[in-house]
């Protein structure tokens, strides 16, 4: 969550906003993030979730990680990281995990 949180706080529009939730969604819980940055282009949200990949046009330092590692996490806890574009028209990045 730290990763995701970080991600959307860093990248997104600076002094914009970040929106975070938890939907219920039958078997599975959603943890929703949005925000209100530039989004990934969905062409490029395939290569986001590699290791070492940055955004054409990054506006901070990292080190390229942080979606790879969230997505890893997620598969640790038998879930998996969904990326789309949010309603305020930057990134949404769901982690979909099984409810018990």
């Amino acid at each position: 969550m730290t990763n995701l949180l970080d991600n959307a706080a860093r990248h997104g529009r600076p002094d914009g906003s970040v929106t975070v939730g938890v939907v219920p969604d039958g078997p599975v819980a959603r943890v929703v993030v949005d925000d209100d940055g530039p989004g990934i282009p969905p062409q490029d949200r395939d290569a986001m979730r590699q290791r070492f990949t940055r955004g054409a046009r990054p506006r901070s330092e990292g080190s390229g990680l942080g979606l790879a590692l969230v997505e890893q996490q997620a598969a640790l806890h038998g879930g998996r990281l969904e990326l789309g574009t949010s309603a305020a028209g930057g990134l949404r990045a769901e982690i979909v995990l099984p409810r018990p």
